[in-house]
């Protein structure tokens, strides 16, 4: 049961990870691409 919910907790965290990188690597897209926008 105690293992159970380490793993489930860990497996969580590590998909909040993930989520936060593609969120980071996400907006830096955005952000160059905006930048890009206003010098063109």
């Amino acid at each position: 049961m105690n293992r159970l919910y380490l793993d489930f907790v860990l497996s969580n965290e590590n998909i909040l990870e993930l989520l936060k990188i593609n969120s980071l690597s996400v907006s830096a897209a955005l952000k160059w691409m905006f930048e890009a926008i206003l010098l063109i």
